[in-house]
């Protein structure tokens, strides 16, 4: 994907000084003047990044730390861009120890706590009309379980995939059925915000991460 043609999707939206911080399979991430971020998501529709602002907003002020706050949503050209608020701080895994070096314990701390603090947020009514990976229908529809939801998802990717996968993966078909096992055994969860994509290394800021939809910033 040419950085020309995509720092030209944002002079159409009146963005003439943009620096690309990254790009990976999602998108690629811009930072703006006035303390602004671009991101130009190369699959994701209106309705998903719409539903993506609502639960930014549903969870502005709740957490220690700083979330991204959508300011904007266009479609200059054939990818969506999102305008958001730059977040704070620097990808943790710049300033950080390496692993069993001295004070990394402190990092893994710090990925910790913003979990734990992300598990203490009750969940919007939003989070029940998420997609997840490249689905278009919500993960977990009106009245069901997370578990079955969970199970729907697991048979859904088996189905896309295994024929892929099963060459690959000794006894796939068993651990398959293994996995859907244990998820029928298990006690139905409390409904939490939970993020499926935080390491110490990524920053919806400066590094593009999954969705690169959170920060995670040097404690």
């Amino acid at each position: 994907m040419s950085d020309d043609f995509l720092v030209e999707q944002l002079r159409e939206m009146g963005y003439g000084d943009a620096e690309q911080l990254a790009i990976g399979m999602q998108g690629a991430a811009y930072r703006l003047p006035g303390e602004k971020v671009a991101k130009i998501w190369f699959h994701a529709g209106e309705e998903e990044l719409r539903r993506l602002g609502e639960l930014y907003a549903a969870i502005d002020g709740q957490l220690p730390f700083r979330t991204p706050r959508m300011l904007d949503l266009r479609r200059p050209g054939p990818y969506y861009v999102t305008i958001e608020a730059e977040l704070p701080g620097v990808p943790l895994h710049e300033v950080a120890p390496g692993y069993g070096e001295a004070g990394w314990d402190r990092a893994r701390d710090c990925v910790v706590d913003v979990l734990a603090a992300l598990a203490e947020v009750e969940a919007p009514e939003v989070l029940h009309r998420m997609t997840v990976l490249d689905e278009s229908d919500p993960f977990r529809l009106e009245g069901m379980s997370w578990i079955e939801a969970l199970t729907g998802l697991v048979r859904r990717r088996v189905a896309r995939f295994g024929d892929q996968l099963a060459p690959v993966i000794d006894d796939f078909g068993g651990k398959v059925q293994r996995l859907l096992d244990q998820l029928a055994g298990m006690k139905e969860p409390e409904t939490r915000l939970v993020h499926g994509d935080v390491t110490a290394g990524t920053s919806s800021s400066t590094k593009t991460s999954g969705p690169w939809r959170w920060s995670i910033s040097a404690c």
